[in-house]
């Protein structure tokens, strides 16, 4: 990876690390400088596994390639997954494959616009073994750019469902989190939990905000932190919004789930959003732009209300309405997501990707 970042890629790689780790021996290694603003969850891997090498911490960048050359040999790996790109990577894919002609190098991207998928080129498409791919639209993407379909895996995202369990949060319990954040305890809750990052849009949630500001009993919470934090609080402070609360990180992410009454996406562009399958696996509704996979997700779950176009915010308001005034079936929710998303068989999937049909 590039760095341990509080984000879907780094949470979905521990998720499967932590369930299949009697499976297969794992070193995770990163191989840039964290941003402070993008939170870490290096702690979290250090727990996990042995092997965390966070290389920023202590080589100059032109000894990255040699001491992941190290640590492929020391370690005699399998398989070089790509869990969430750099340069770096992609600039070494050539050469790494000239080294380890015997090394199963698999990758993924999490959009077929967008992001990593723009450094497919011929070297980087002869490079790799196997593509896995979380929508539809990112399996055409690798063809557009050269990749053999028969090397495309389609694989869903995953999420532990114990993480995410109504049961772990009567009322009480729900009524001690909104205290302890400072949030008004009788009102309906709107929450935005992302990057604060261009592709996510949480400036459009501001607006969405402003414009329920009349709405007296219902209260917007933002948790994230990124990029765009500064644009956030002078967005803030100049909508002078009495019915909004901004959070940084916060865990455990299923407290926010737990008080939550609507989650609300405007992402730009998606794979399929763990917050997205979280929440509903939760048992509440979502809003969300329609991206990546997420109306197929809310369609199969009865779980929400897509909006049709990018930054279309007075659809995300109708959508907040409709999820406020409709009740979801709950735990026929939970039960869709558990059956399609839960971690145990798509992790297997995973890992028949990673080890090859040699190792099958």
């Amino acid at each position: 990876m590039s760095f341990l970042a509080v984000g879907g890629a780094e949470r979905l790689a521990l998720q499967l690390i932590r369930h299949l780790q009697d499976q297969a021996r794992f070193i995770v290694v990163t191989v840039e400088g964290m941003d402070a603003a993008l939170g870490t969850t290096a702690d979290a891997f250090h727990q996990t596994i042995p092997f965390v090498y966070t290389a920023a911490d202590y080589l100059l960048p032109p000894l990255n390639f040699s001491f992941l050359s190290y640590l492929i040999e020391r370690f005699q790996a399998d398989t070089f997954y790509i869990a969430n790109g750099s340069n770096l990577i992609y600039d070494a894919l050539g050469t790494l494959r000239q080294h380890y002609p015997g090394l199963r190098i698999v990758d993924q991207v999490y959009d077929h616009q967008f992001g990593w998928i723009n450094r497919y080129d011929q070297t980087v498409v002869t490079a790799i073994d196997a593509y896995i791919s979380a929508n539809p639209n990112i399996t055409r993407a690798y063809v557009e750019r050269g990749v053999r379909p028969e090397l495309i895996y389609f694989v869903e995202h995953a999420i532990n469902m114990d993480d995410v369990n109504p049961a772990d949060y009567p009322a009480e319990r729900c009524l001690q989190i909104k205290q302890k954040l400072g949030l008004p305890v009788e009102k309906k809750l709107v929450t935005f939990c992302a990057r604060l990052h261009p592709q996510k849009r949480p400036l459009d949630f501001i607006e969405l905000a402003r414009r329920f500001a009349s709405e007296e009993n219902i209260h917007f919470l933002m948790v994230g932190d990124g990029s765009l934090a500064s644009a956030v609080e002078e967005q803030i402070a100049r909508t002078g919004l009495k019915n909004f609360t901004r959070h940084k990180f916060y865990t455990p992410i299923s407290d926010i789930y737990a008080i939550t009454d609507v989650m609300v996406l405007p992402s730009e562009y998606e794979a399929m959003p763990l917050v997205i399958l979280e929440t509903l696996a939760m048992g509440k509704p979502v809003v969300a732009t329609n991206v990546g996979h997420i109306r197929d997700v809310v369609e199969m779950t009865h779980g929400g209300v897509v909006a049709p176009n990018i930054g279309d915010v007075a659809a995300l308001r109708m959508g907040v309405l409709q999820a406020l005034r409709e009740p979801v079936d709950s735990a026929a929710m939970r039960q869709a997501i558990a059956q399609r998303f839960g971690i145990s068989h798509i992790a297997q999937q995973y890992l028949q990707v990673w080890l090859g049909e040699d190792h099958a």
